[in-house]
């Protein structure tokens, strides 16, 4: 249910590494259950993150999950 506190950071750290790929994996599994939900201000850009990358757009996955980090901080989220 708390997995999701150590995958914000983790996120941060990939995408700084360049690694969107493996920040999409640890974003994906932030939004399966049991999972606490986020607030839609943070779910629905991840979420939003998720499909860009299954649908092989690269650049913008990253940058939904880059957004989403701004969000998540000034939230305490990360």
């Amino acid at each position: 249910m708390w997995y999701w506190l150590c995958l914000w950071p983790l996120i941060a750290v990939r995408l700084a590494n360049s690694e969107t790929g493996e920040a999409v994996d640890d974003a994906r599994t932030m939004l399966v259950p049991p999972q606490q939900r986020f607030p839609d201000e943070l779910e629905r850009p991840v979420g939003s993150a998720v499909k860009a990358w299954e649908e092989r757009k690269a650049l913008l996955a990253e940058r939904r999950l880059v957004e989403t980090l701004e969000v998540a901080k000034p939230l305490g989220y990360c």
